[in-house]
């Protein structure tokens, strides 16, 4: 199955509530989120990664993958093509299992290059294609050109069954995911800070889920915003709620981007700001946290304080 959306359209929560309840069930083989990874997945993982999890999740495929490591030592720095032959299809075809296991790829599209990403696409279907093949592939990805092609021309296309979460309204799931995060909020901040019993209102939500239209992301970083340890939701749901929106039928990225148009203004130290992302809108490569404090802050103190709240693996762009 191959689930496709634009960027924070829900692909990877979707992948990960799979892979959960994939687990509870046992028939999760295996998960590579590949956009989690510094620097976007790096494709030479991919296959070692699957075959890892895999022994994990059946014991008895032990044994034959540990004889194909040791007659290929090296086969971590070996083709693609070659890593998944050794690791994942000889070791199944010894083991003989008739059980059936899922193994999801998240991010496909974030996997090095577009030839790639491809051949990924060939080999996954080579696979699916061999008779009584024990795995089943759940790979999620943004709809890209190259990517169409390839899944439309391979010789298995017709085993893949394509799906698009532009079809979808997630309004109902958003808004039970607001309702859920919101409601922790509370209980958290409650006995300390003046909140009304019903907060927020079903006509504060209803607002939201509006402005949302469908991109998980932007619930997500509302949510984050308002969840701000040092200040008070209340306050901060309800500067979001004031912000001014453009009409749904424009870019689905306008209203995420009129919102951290917003949070970056709403730092009274403007400055600061503006000499934090300097150098991350000149610099060409993915930039971690840590990597913008040593590599290129020059300025006082204040800026490794103020990002001690922020995770250490957090990745810019």
């Amino acid at each position: 199955m191959k689930p496709h959306g634009p960027a924070g359209g829900g692909k990877s929560a979707i992948a990960q509530t799979m892979a959960e309840l994939w687990q509870v069930e046992r028939k999760l083989g295996g998960a590579f989120f590949a956009k989690w990874r510094t620097g976007g997945g790096s494709a030479e993982r991919l296959f070692p990664t699957i075959a890892y999890q895999l022994a994990l999740s059946v014991p008895q495929l032990r044994d034959h993958l540990g004889l194909a490591v040791e007659s290929e030592p090296a086969i971590a720095e070996r083709a693609l093509e070659e890593q998944a032959q050794v690791l994942i299809r000889r070791p199944l075809e010894l083991l003989g299992t008739e059980k059936r296991y899922v193994v999801i790829i998240d991010g496909l599209d974030e996997c090095d290059s577009k030839p790639t990403q491809c051949r990924i696409i060939q080999i996954l279907s080579q696979l699916v294609a061999m008779e009584d093949f024990p795995l089943k592939f759940f790979v999620c990805s943004r709809p890209e050109p190259h990517l169409r092609e390839v899944f439309e021309s391979t010789s298995s296309h017709s085993r893949f069954e394509s799906v698009s979460l532009n079809r979808f309204d997630a309004s109902r799931d958003i808004l039970h995911c607001l309702r859920v995060r919101f409601d922790d909020i509370w209980r958290r901040c409650a006995a300390s800070m003046p909140m009304q019993a019903t907060w927020p209102s079903e006509e504060d939500l209803t607002t939201l889920v509006n402005k949302v239209s469908g991109q998980f992301i932007y619930a997500e970083t509302v949510l984050k915003f308002v969840d701000d340890e040092y200040s008070h939701p209340v306050e901060r749901l309800r500067l979001v709620l004031g912000i001014s929106f453009t009409p749904k039928h424009a870019s689905i990225f306008s209203d995420i981007d009129a919102l951290y148009t917003f949070i970056l203004s709403a730092n009274p130290n403007t400055d600061l700001v503006i000499e934090i992302l300097a150098p991350i809108s000149y610099c060409p490569v993915i930039l971690m946290i840590e990597g913008i404090v040593y590599r290129f802050w020059t300025g006082s103190c204040s800026f490794p304080q103020a990002a001690s709240g922020v995770p250490s693996d957090l990745s810019l762009r």
